[in-house]
């Protein structure tokens, strides 16, 4: 089994304790942890078009594309939780599963019914 994480806010580097975890997977996993772009010691690319979320979405397809790796369980946090989230919704034969923590589901209007209509007055 494969295993991808994305970080957020301080990013995978600054985080003790993801480093921690990751160590404890990897006696098991092949896990592969990268911070994404503009967090600690990533890319920072100018320009904001270079931060909207698909983005870091095409980074993390790229990223398994490098490693040959087909299909991928995958984790985030915080901000990489969101991302997460999208690649999931976009790439679902590749993320087999998906794992979130500390990330609010922010694409709750990809599932939402239409309104009903209504009453007539």
């Amino acid at each position: 089994m494969r295993l991808g994480e994305l970080g957020g806010e301080v990013g995978i580097a600054g985080d003790r304790r993801l480093h921690d975890l990751i160590d404890d997977l990897a006696k098991d996993y092949f896990v592969l942890a990268s911070d994404q772009r503009g967090f600690a010691e990533s890319s920072k690319p100018h320009g904001v078009e270079n931060y909207t979320p698909d983005r870091p979405v095409a980074d993390l397809i790229a990223l398994a594309e490098h490693y040959r790796i087909d299909h991928f369980t995958l984790a985030g946090h915080d901000w990489g939780g969101a991302i997460a989230w999208l690649a999931a919704l976009n790439h679902p034969e590749r993320i087999t599963r998906l794992i979130i923590v500390i990330a609010p589901f922010v694409f709750q209007k990809t599932f939402r019914r239409p309104a009903p209509a209504p009453f007539p007055t």
